[in-house]
């Protein structure tokens, strides 16, 4: 998934890059390194902080092109604080920079997720990479079971309360609304139509 973010950046930070940084002699490859970086990191950290709910939020803001959404706040600000540290540019400019450029890079990386002709952009696979697991298949056991992420999820959010024998009883809460398929479960299938 990072080479494919690098090339989103190669791509979209040229044309994103504002005029007054072009002006500084702000390297567009610099900041396009940093830019798929930031992506990568920023999004992780998103799923990790808010679970699957935050990362279909990021992409609905991108998709309305929502400054305000929360979501995007945040990963301007990661992108920002990393322009500041790793290539010295100041946090004025370097928020000027991730303003510009966080819109753009994640609407046209939502875009490529939906797709169905970019298999390069593939929802599992970015789902994948983002929990660590890197391939569909970690993706799989990771999401799957009682002690996947699956199975943790319906807990923490109050998807499926197993009961006696094999039965499993609804408990509302939010791991029902996750439940996109309604087979009981919140399980790959239903992280993945999130996106869809």
């Amino acid at each position: 998934m990072f080479e494919q973010l690098q090339s989103l950046a190669g791509e979209i930070i040229p044309q994103a890059l504002p005029q007054q940084a072009q002006q500084q002699g702000i390297s567009e490859s610099a900041v396009s390194q940093v830019a798929s970086q930031s992506l990568f990191s920023g999004m992780q950290d998103i799923l990790q902080q808010g679970g699957p709910s935050a990362l279909k939020n990021l992409f609905q803001g991108a998709s309305q092109g929502d400054t305000s959404n929360p979501q995007m706040q945040q990963m301007t600000e990661h992108f920002s604080g990393n322009l500041t540290q790793k290539l010295g540019i100041g946090s004025g400019m370097a928020r000027t920079i991730a303003m510009a450029a966080i819109p753009m890079l994640l609407s046209h990386f939502f875009n490529r997720t939906k797709d169905p002709n970019n298999s390069s952009f593939d929802i599992t696979n970015i789902l994948g990479s983002l929990m660590g697991g890197g391939m569909a298949g970690g993706l799989g056991g990771m999401l799957g079971g009682g002690g996947g992420l699956g199975g943790m999820l319906g807990g923490m959010l109050g998807g499926n309360t197993p009961t006696s024998g094999n039965a499993q009883a609804q408990s509302p809460g939010l791991g029902g609304l996750l439940d996109r398929n309604g087979d009981g479960k919140t399980d790959l299938n239903d992280l993945i139509a999130m996106f869809r």
